[in-house]
């Protein structure tokens, strides 16, 4: 018995479709659901109210 309903497998598509990921398999549309739901509830549980921009983080990449 499958934990996804339709109203999950529609939000996936969804989802897919905002990021131009619209030839995924019905197994990755729910992995991608899934990855989004646990990385919104890390992102919830963070404190963030005391940062200022100067916190926000660098991201350097380097080309060789």
């Amino acid at each position: 018995m499958s934990d996804n309903t339709d109203q999950d497998d529609e939000d996936a598509r969804l989802l897919a479709e905002k990021l131009g990921l619209n030839n995924l398999s019905k197994t990755d549309l729910r992995q991608l659901l899934k990855s989004s739901k646990i990385a919104n509830e890390r992102r919830s549980l963070m404190q963030i109210d005391h940062l200022t921009p100067v916190d926000e983080p660098a991201h350097i990449f380097r080309l060789n």
